[in-house]
């Protein structure tokens, strides 16, 4: 059995960034809101990742700016 390699970070606002081998999730630090996006799909080329994660991270910001703005930026 191999091991699944996730990667977690956190960013701008309080997002947490996880990243695995089938898809990358944006977590909201206040709820339980997430925006997500599949890893590996076929036909998507080169610049799929850093398009659809810039993608989902200014979802995430606009929803904290949007629902939570005491939370600090």
């Amino acid at each position: 059995m191999t091991r699944k390699i996730v990667k977690t970070s956190v960013r701008k606002y309080g997002i947490k960034v996880t990243s695995g081998p089938l898809a990358t999730v944006y977590e909201c630090p206040c709820c339980k809101h997430v925006e997500r996006f599949e890893n590996g799909v076929r036909g998507t080329g080169r610049g799929h990742g850093l398009r659809e994660g810039g993608a989902c991270f200014s979802k995430m910001a606009a929803h904290i700016r949007r629902d939570h703005p005491e939370q600090p930026s």
